[in-house]
């Protein structure tokens, strides 16, 4: 199962955030991504265990990590996804879906 983080420290590792991750099961990788230079933005950490994975996210949703709160980003639980799937846009900015010029 993948995680999505975000609110991360400027000086974040990777293996800083697999010791966190680990604690609750087995993390597979940790990808950080960076807004600029060196600056972390977010993460995805990925889990080999759903229900391990969901145990992580309630614990740590929220935990102060290196001085700033962990933000887990939309993780949903297949109950809360419906029926019919995620939710998307029907449509583009060019119009798509919702109308716009034929010729």
């Amino acid at each position: 199962m993948k995680i999505q983080i975000a609110n991360l420290s400027q000086d974040i590792t990777e293996e800083e955030l697999r010791e966190v991750f680990e604690v609750y099961g087995e993390v597979l990788q940790v990808e950080i991504f960076k807004e600029k230079p060196g600056k972390p933005k977010s993460a995805l950490i990925y889990m080999a265990d759903e229900a391990q994975a969901w145990r992580a996210v309630e614990a740590l949703k929220g935990r102060n990590l290196k001085g700033r709160p962990l933000k887990i980003v939309h993780p949903r639980r297949p109950h809360e996804i419906g029926k019919m799937g995620p939710r998307r846009h029907a449509g583009d900015r060019e119009g798509g879906a919702r109308g716009g010029r034929r010729f």
